[in-house]
């Protein structure tokens, strides 16, 4: 009998689960999103900091070291084209997140800093600047959110779309279901 039921709830979810990819509409537009967002902020907080900019590791002997500073620091394109051009040879690492989110700890193992302080010196600077006994460290911090702030919208939009999703497919299934109780219940079948 236990067997019997557990057929009957996996074969229930199997044909669910086939029926939600047939007919329901997983697309969620823009503006679904957007007012979403907007009536439900509160549940939308950063969990851990993050920051836009570059971050740039060269060797201390490396040239043109005062250029390579001003080249970080600017927001011309023919600055970021020279200081890209410079990578290619001297960098040991090159990252350039301008217009990405990207968690403090994600850049915290690629410098010799640990998470807490790298941190601190993002959220204080536009620009932070150390070394070690080998290398120059250079970031550029565009853009800060630390814990507890309001999450952009760009950064919620994947969170609020998959809880649409289950949203709409959570009705779908109650609908569904209704459907079936309410046509069997017409024929007969349920007293």
């Amino acid at each position: 009998r236990l067997i019997d039921n557990y057929k009957k709830s996996l074969l229930l979810n199997i044909y669910q689960e086939r029926l939600v990819s047939q007919q329901l509409d997983k697309e969620i537009l823009a503006d679904e999103i957007a007012a979403f967002y907007e009536s439900n902020k509160s549940m939308f907080k950063m969990e851990e900091p993050m920051f836009k900019g570059l971050l740039l590791k060269v060797s201390k002997k490396a040239p043109k070291l005062d250029a390579v500073r001003r080249w970080c620091k600017s927001v011309n394109p023919a600055d970021l084209e020279k200081l890209e051009k410079y990578t290619l040879t001297n960098a040991q690492v090159y990252e350039y997140f301008h217009e990405t989110w990207t968690p403090v700890s994600v850049v915290a193992p690629k410098v010799s800093l640990g998470e807490d302080e790298l941190r601190r010196k993002v959220s204080e600077k536009k620009m932070v600047e150390f070394s070690d006994s080998a290398s120059l460290y250079l970031i550029n911090v565009t853009d800060y959110l630390p814990v507890g702030e309001l999450k952009p919208l760009d950064l919620a939009e994947s969170e609020i779309k998959e809880l649409l999703v289950n949203s709409r497919k959570a009705e779908f299934l109650q609908k569904v279901k209704r459907e079936i109780y309410d046509a069997a219940l017409n024929s007969g079948d349920v007293i």
